[in-house]
């Protein structure tokens, strides 16, 4: 029963992640006047994987997908990534997948996930 609880919880924090990601537009103005920061940058002189992620999300809020893949490639991979794990995860609770072969695809999709935003780091450290 306290697993039940835990997955209805995780689901409902990543549609908060998401629906927060989809509203992005409406309050971009109050996150952009936050100075920028990145602990990697300032240590190794390069931009992180991630870099460019947060306004790629923002593209893709307003609809805006040249602009998304200009800035960070993998922005879609991710948003179809989290979109995906809900799917998931609801099919779970309804008792319409197993949790082994959730596993399974949680583990699968991370390694590739992972293998990706490295690729995709390398080409723009090589493009710079």
């Amino acid at each position: 029963m306290m697993q039940g609880l835990k997955d209805k919880r995780m689901i409902i924090l990543n549609l908060i992640i998401l629906i927060a990601v989809f509203l992005f537009p409406f309050y971009h103005q109050i996150l952009y006047a936050v100075p920028h920061f990145c602990l990697f940058q300032q240590l190794l002189s390069i931009n992180c994987p991630g870099c460019g992620m947060l306004r790629s999300f923002h593209a893709l809020a307003s609809f805006d997908i040249t602009s998304a893949i200009k800035y960070n490639p993998l922005s879609i991979v991710i948003i179809l990534f989290i979109m995906g794990e809900i799917v998931i995860r609801v099919a779970s609770l309804n008792k319409l997948i197993e949790p082994a072969k959730i596993f399974l695809y949680s583990y699968n999709s991370n390694k590739v996930f992972t293998c990706l935003l490295l690729m995709n780091w390398l080409l723009v450290i090589n493009n710079n």
